[in-house]
């Protein structure tokens, strides 16, 4: 499902898996070719896909190891169906689902990306909103629903990912969050 956002957070939080991946790689590469003149001064973020570990990790190096990028973003956190909804209420699942903060709770064990990362010497930066989630719902205020809500993705990403213990067992991962 893509969102109102930039082009990055929408291809890596799109729900088909190869339109997601197609579209994080195409992004990369065109990021990668229209800065790679000015690399000495600037460069843009990866955008890498996190639904699971394998494909962050295919993205991550292909980003960094053929186009050169040398940072790379994430969603804050990814949509996930609640099992017992998905399976007794199939057409619930749009409006019913959990949030995997790749730490606490997660479907995945994401520290073969926390590796990868630290191998690679890329810093991350995670780039999540909260609208439409939680208190962030009025159906006549967008500003209502914006505001804070980058603040509250970072602030549940960080604290899955210290209280899973990544911050101890990777302490040269860098993550800035917005």
């Amino acid at each position: 499902r893509p969102t109102r956002a930039s082009p990055r957070i929408s291809m890596v939080s799109l729900n088909n898996e190869e339109l997601r991946r197609v579209g994080c790689r195409a992004l990369n590469s065109y990021h990668a070719e229209v800065y790679g003149p000015y690399k000495d001064r600037m460069t843009p973020v990866a955008a890498i896909p996190m639904r699971t570990p394998e494909e962050a990790i295919d993205e991550l190096e292909y980003a960094i190891n053929e186009l050169g990028l040398k940072a790379a973003m994430i969603n804050g956190y990814e949509r996930r169906p609640i099992p017992r909804v998905e399976r007794e209420y199939p057409k619930m699942t749009r409006y019913s689902m959990r949030l995997d903060t790749y730490g606490l709770d997660s479907d995945f064990d994401y520290d073969p990306v926390w590796a990868k990362c630290v191998e690679l010497g890329v810093a991350l930066s995670a780039h999540g909103g909260m609208m439409g989630i939680g208190v962030r719902r009025s159906i006549s205020n967008y500003v209502y629903n914006h505001i804070g809500g980058f603040s509250a993705a970072g602030e549940a990403e960080c604290k899955s990912l210290f209280l899973a213990g990544v911050t101890r067992r990777f302490r040269k991962l860098h993550i800035g969050f917005m």
